[in-house]
């Protein structure tokens, strides 16, 4: 199953999103 450019793009910047979420969370 191949993804589109621009969905992948998009879930890779959700993921980084979600990381640096967390990582502030853990940090507070």
């Amino acid at each position: 199953m191949r993804l589109p450019h621009g969905a992948t793009m998009g879930h890779v910047m959700v993921a980084s999103a979600t990381s640096l979420n967390l990582f502030a969370e853990g940090n507070r």
